[in-house]
C-alpha cells in the first residue's frame, strides 16, 4: 500500500514539475503557450510524415500490383504529387537564334567554355584534318606532274608529226612540180612526134618520086641504046 501511494505521489510531482522552471518558479502564460505551440507543430509534422509515408506505401503497393504479371491491368494508377513535381533547376540564359547565327565570337565562347583537354583534342582533330588535306594536295600535285609529263610527251609527238607533215607536203609539192614538168615534156614530145611523122611522110613521097624518075631514066637509056 505504501508503495502505491509513493508511486502516485511521484506521478503528481511529475505533473507539478511540468508547469515549473528549473529554478522552481511557476512558468508564465507565454512560456506555456510557446510550449503548447511547439508540441502542436511537432505533432503536426509527425502526422504529415506519417501521412506521406502511408501515401508512398500505398502508391508503391499499387504500382507493384499493377506491374505484376499475374494481375490484369484494367485501369492505370493515378499519378502521385511527386510525379508532377520536378526538381528545381538553376536558371539558365535562353540563347537567341539570331545571336547564334550572327555572332562572330560564337566559336570563341565555345572554346572558352571547354576544358583544356577538350581544347587539345579539338586542336589535334584540326591538325589531323590539315595533315589529310596536305596528303591530298601532295597526291594532287603528283597527278598534275604526271599529267604535265604526259602533255610534254604528247607535245613532242605532235611536233614530230607536224615535221613529218611538212616533209610530206614538201615532197608532195616536189612531186607535183615534177609531174607538171613531165606533162609539159610529154606534150612537147607529142608535138615533136607529129612533126616527125609529117617529115617521114614527106620523105616517103620524095623516095617514091625518085624511084619513079629512076625507072624512067633507065627505060630511056635502054631505048637509046637500041
Amino acid at each position: 500500500m505504501n508503495s502505491k501511494k509513493e508511486g502516485k505521489k511521484g506521478k503528481k510531482r511529475k505533473n507539478d514539475t511540468k508547469d515549473q522552471n528549473t529554478s522552481g518558479e511557476k512558468p508564465t502564460k507565454k512560456q506555456t503557450n510557446e510550449r503548447k505551440n511547439s508540441t502542436h507543430t511537432t505533432s503536426k509534422k509527425v502526422n504529415k510524415q506519417i501521412d506521406t509515408q502511408s501515401e508512398l506505401t500505398k502508391t508503391n503497393n499499387m504500382t507493384s500490383f499493377c506491374n505484376s504479371p499475374n494481375t490484369v491491368q484494367e485501369k492505370q494508377p493515378y499519378p502521385t504529387y511527386q510525379q508532377y513535381v520536378q526538381p528545381m533547376q538553376p536558371m539558365q540564359p535562353i540563347p537567341s537564334p539570331g545571336f547564334n547565327q550572327m555572332s562572330p565570337m560564337h566559336g570563341y565562347y565555345n572554346m572558352a567554355s571547354q576544358s583544356p583537354a577538350q581544347k587539345v583534342d579539338h586542336m589535334f582533330q584540326k591538325l589531323s584534318t590539315l595533315d589529310k588535306i596536305d596528303e591530298k594536295l601532295k597526291k594532287f600535285e603528283s597527278s598534275i606532274n604526271s599529267l604535265a609529263k604526259n602533255v610534254g610527251t604528247v607535245n613532242k609527238r605532235i611536233d614530230e608529226i607536224e615535221k613529218g607533215m611538212e616533209f610530206v607536203n614538201t615532197s608532195f609539192e616536189v612531186s607535183k612540180t615534177e609531174r607538171e614538168n613531165l606533162k609539159s615534156t610529154v606534150a612537147e614530145i607529142q608535138i615533136n612526134n607529129g612533126e616527125i611523122v609529117t617529115h617521114l611522110d614527106d620523105i616517103r613521097r620524095n623516095l617514091n618520086h625518085l624511084t619513079e624518075r629512076h625507072l624512067d631514066l633507065q627505060t630511056r637509056s635502054m631505048r637509046d641504046t637500041t
